[in-house]
């Protein structure tokens, strides 16, 4: 997909002070300014003048998607947002987290374990990861420093999601195929609707929602208190 860019041009003299500037333009987004004489991304905070130059802003079209570069090449599965900061699981790879303060600039984060970890959430301060390896959960309340916790069964875990004071995994097999938490940390195995590969679970409106890929009814709900 191709990104439209708007310029517009701001002179900058030598020993002139200034201080961080940000324009604006109906229906685009400001990226940053650019150096036009080298194309370097130029930081009002941090770069100095020291010779005649000539900035130029750069827009993105509102609703148009920038590729970023992620910490490693690893099969990221899962991305979520809490407490100021994006975190984002993978299944392989030497640090299979990562996170950013802005969803642009990446840093590698250790996991707890090695596991194939497949999906991440965030609520009541902690992020919760689930997988399917030794220890299927970590938690951390920072997104940096992780710990292994053990699911309540070894199931193939899919997909946690958090509402209304409870965590809630589903898994692809397993004799029970949920598993609910308070507090991220202790698990209960629970029994799912039907024994279907269930792949993703969200929560709203009072409402836990899981979709599967097989199974005769692919759809599963569970309204609060589940506990």
């Amino acid at each position: 997909m191709r990104l439209l860019r708007q310029w517009l041009f701001l002179k900058m003299r030598k020993n002139q002070g200034h201080s961080s500037q940000h324009t604006t333009k109906t229906g685009h987004s400001f990226l940053h300014w650019i150096n036009a004489a080298d194309g370097a991304e130029w930081d009002f905070d941090v770069d100095t003048v020291t010779v005649h130059i000539t900035l130029k802003a750069q827009w993105q079209s509102a609703g148009q998607w920038t590729a970023r570069q992620a910490t490693e090449v690893n099969i990221w599965q899962s991305v979520t947002y809490g407490n100021g900061l994006f975190v984002a699981v993978a299944g392989d790879g030497t640090n299979r987290v990562m996170t950013s303060p802005n969803g642009i600039t990446w840093t590698a984060r250790q996991a707890a374990e090695a596991n194939w970890w497949s999906s991440v959430t965030y609520g009541n301060g902690l992020f919760v990861a689930v997988a399917y390896g030794p220890n299927r959960v970590m938690t951390s309340t920072d997104g940096i420093t992780w710990t292994a916790r053990q699911a309540a069964e070894a199931n193939n875990w899919l997909s946690v999601t958090y509402g209304n004071g409870l965590f809630v995994a589903v898994a692809g097999d397993g004799t029970n195929r949920v598993m609910t938490s308070p507090d991220g940390i202790t698990w209960t195995a629970r029994q799912a609707a039907e024994a279907n590969n269930w792949r993703s679970v969200t929560y709203g409106n009072g409402l836990f929602v899981a979709v599967a890929t097989d199974g005769t009814n692919r759809v599963m709900t569970a309204e609060w208190p589940v506990q």
